[in-house]
């Protein structure tokens, strides 16, 4: 739905339990790009001040539930500490551009970990990031794996989840372009990971690395 940029960014999921995606302040609506990928639309945010907000997505504990969210996107520009996603917390659930001389991003819950290099900037890459409080947390870029130390318990609640940057007035803005996002309560097996991986390749084409 396009307001003066997106104002929401419809659920595509058969539940609808992470609902739609929203923004009601004009200035901070992310702007609608059309067959930007592969003939396909995509949502581009600007890295100052546009964001949006999940106000169904209530994300379980991952110490109790295991949370897995998985994107297509590209970073425009990288910036240290901007968030791609996040809950309303540096220190709850959000992938964010790292802390490293050369860009990289990092997954966090508490305590930061998973770094990983694969998204390299201005190529659409899909990315995967498990949270599940333990060692199997892992941040996958591309062919490109991090493996484990992102644990902590920390959780958003109802409403305090958004998606291009990691609070809900649009703190850690990140200048990225997202195709596709998703969010579920268990990790994919490896059939449907595998089946993913073959549709982001027939669906946005070869130039997305994954």
């Amino acid at each position: 739905t396009i307001g003066t940029g997106v104002s929401t960014w419809a659920n595509q999921g058969p539940t609808g339990a992470t609902g739609d995606a929203t923004q009601v302040t004009g200035a901070s609506q992310p702007a609608p790009k059309a067959g930007a990928l592969n003939g396909k639309s995509s949502v581009l945010f600007d890295g100052i001040d546009d964001w949006l907000t999940f106000a169904a997505l209530d994300l379980p504990d991952p110490d109790v539930t295991p949370t897995w969210f998985w994107l297509v996107f590209r970073q425009v520009t990288w910036t240290v500490n901007d968030s791609i996603f996040g809950g309303n917390a540096t220190t709850f659930m959000r992938l964010f551009q790292g802390t490293a001389a050369s860009p990289l991003i990092r997954m966090s819950s508490g305590i930061s970990g998973a770094e990983n290099g694969g998204a390299v900037v201005n190529v659409f890459t899909r990315i995967e990031a498990l949270f599940s409080n333990s060692a199997a947390d892992y941040l996958k870029a591309g062919s490109v794996t991090g493996a484990a130390a992102a644990v902590g318990g920390n959780n958003p609640g109802a409403g305090l989840f958004s998606l291009g940057a990691h609070t809900t007035v649009g703190a850690g803005a990140s200048d990225i372009e997202v195709a596709a996002f998703a969010a579920w309560n268990a990790k994919p097996s490896g059939a449907e990971l595998a089946a993913l991986d073959a549709w982001v390749t027939d669906y946005y084409g070869a130039g997305v690395a994954v």
